[in-house]
This record gives structure tokens, C-alpha cells and sequence, in this order.
């Protein structure tokens, strides 16, 4: 474990948008309270599954430069962001009217409005310590705005290729009212070696608007893979979620859903297959606020 200081001194400013006060600010909250509470062990009842003392050691480990090369697509005519260690590598070159879909450094850019309104609103993702993690030393993940009356046809596919060190996708999802969209989160790996995911998405869905996303998992057979996704829904909107989980030699997936909204609806599935000594810890919370 680092110091604040260090973390300060010689991780903050390095991340993109180190120039952004606001940024700044929550990450450097972000990392106090997670050096407040470290790594969660299974003496924490919501962790009493995942064992994650071999994991305190690559969470500050660098990844190398991306490789450039990366698997085709599972759709074809999906709209596509690849990244590689965390890395934005390619953009879609369209994209449907109404749509806009960043990486988060270039969303810093060019929606740094957006940003500064909606990202980290949702309390899980300040609450949680691998999620404050995440907040504190994602370089990279993507941002999809979509407007509000638009249904998108072709799916947006989104591949995090990882192959050694440590990556933090961020990712912020946001539909306008009565707008429709699919989108698929692909995590694969081949590396040899034991490296380490820990993504966050945040989700806010606007009333009537609908969401159908897949999330398949298929890192390397060394890897450790956390990834919390939080959604919160408006009224009449609904979230349908499908997990896929069949790589990784640890994961652990955690879906946190707020339903704030009156007649707002959620369907949280998924399948998994383990081998050998395959480890994979589902979380599931439904908080339906009144």
C-alpha cells in the first residue's frame, strides 16, 4: 500500500486531467478513503468469498505500452471502441445521429460539461474501495451519451484487451429519456502472466429510456478481475443486464441498481463456467428506494 503522499506526488499527476481541479479533488477523496480501509478481507462479510491477498500486489503495477493488435469483433456492424491496457487504441468511424461515444480522455476534451455534472454521482462507486480505486487511478474507459428519443440499432461494443499490469477502465453510461441502446463490455486476455482488471461503469438511465448491456468476461487464465457496474434508473426506465463469465483464474462481479423511479424495472442475468481452480464471485443489490 502507498501513501497518500506518494499517490499525490507520483501517480495523480500523472492521470489524465490532472489539470482539472475538480478531477483532482475527487480523486485524491477517492484514494484517502480507500487507504482508510485497504484492500477488503474476507473477514468483511460482503467479501467472505474472494480472497484477495494476492491481488495487494499488482494494484499499483504499470502497464506496458499496448500491443496494437487486438481480435476482430463479435458483431458486425457494432459501433466499436477498443482499448488495450486501459488504453484507448481505435474509434468507431461513425456513429449514429444522436449519439456520442468517447474515450473518457478525450470526453475531458470534449464534453468536460458532461463530466463535471454526472461523473461519480452514484454513491456505490464513492463507497465501495475497489471502486474508489478505480476512481483514483483510472487513465482511461469510455463515455456513451446517448439523446434523449433516440433508439440506436447497431449495438456499441466495447473490447478491453489486457495483457499485464494493472488497468482501471472508468466507463459512464448515459441515456436521455426514451432512448434505446445495447451495449456489450468484452474483457479478454491471452497474456501468460498475472495481471489485474478493475473496472467501473456507472449507469443513469432516463425516464423511459432502456438499456440492454452484456458484460462477457474471458481474461487470461492468471488474471484477477473485479468490475462493479451502478445503475440508477428513472421512471419507466428499464435495465436489463446478462454476465457472461468464463476466464480469469479470480473474478468478482458486483451490479449495484437504484430504482428511484416509479415504475422503473431491472432484470439481472448471466451464466458462468469454471474450471479447475476458477474462482468467480457474483454480487447482486437491488435498492428500491421509496
Amino acid at each position: 500500500m502507498i501513501s497518500e503522499e506518494t499517490y499525490l506526488s507520483d501517480f495523480a499527476p500523472k492521470l489524465p486531467g490532472h489539470d482539472m481541479p475538480w478531477l483532482w479533488e475527487i480523486r485524491a477523496d477517492a484514494f484517502a478513503r480507500f487507504h482508510a480501509t485497504g484492500l477488503p478481507d474476507r473477514k468483511v462479510e460482503a467479501w467472505r468469498y474472494t480472497d484477495l491477498k494476492l491481488t495487494k500486489d499488482q494494484l499499483f503495477e504499470v502497464p506496458i505500452r499496448p500491443t496494437g493488435t487486438h481480435p476482430p469483433a463479435l458483431l458486425e456492424n457494432s459501433c466499436r471502441l477498443v482499448f488495450d491496457n486501459g488504453i484507448l487504441l481505435t474509434n468507431p468511424e461513425e456513429l449514429p445521429s444522436g449519439v456520442r461515444l468517447f474515450g473518457m480522455r478525450q470526453a475531458m476534451v470534449e464534453a468536460p460539461v458532461i463530466l463535471f455534472e454526472r461523473f461519480g454521482q452514484l454513491a456505490v462507486t464513492r463507497n465501495l474501495p475497489l471502486a474508489a480505486l478505480n476512481q483514483a487511478l483510472s487513465r482511461d474507459g469510455y463515455v456513451l451519451i446517448v439523446d434523449p428519443g433516440i433508439e440506436v440499432l447497431p449495438a456499441v461494443e466495447i473490447l478491453f484487451l489486457n495483457h499485464d499490469g494493472a488497468s482501471y477502465p472508468r466507463n459512464l453510461i448515459l441515456l436521455g429519456e426514451n432512448s434505446k441502446i445495447t451495449v456489450i463490455e468484452y474483457y479478454y486476455g491471452e497474456s501468460n502472466v498475472t495481471y489485474l482488471t478493475n473496472a467501473v461503469t456507472e449507469i443513469q438511465v432516463g425516464s423511459g429510456a432502456k438499456l440492454q448491456r452484456y458484460k462477457i468476461q474471458r481474461e487470461a487464465p492468471a488474471a484477477r478481475h473485479i468490475a462493479t457496474a451502478a445503475c440508477a434508473l428513472e421512471e419507466n426506465a428499464e435495465f436489463k443486464n446478462f454476465d457472461v463469465n468464463i476466464g480469469a483464474e479470480l473474478a468478482r462481479n458486483e451490479i449495484h441498481v437504484t430504482l428511484p423511479g416509479q415504475g422503473a424495472g431491472t432484470s439481472l442475468n448471466g451464466i458462468y463456467l469454471l474450471r479447475g481452480k476458477q474462482h468467480c464471485d457474483n454480487v447482486i443489490n437491488v435498492d428500491h428506494v421509496t
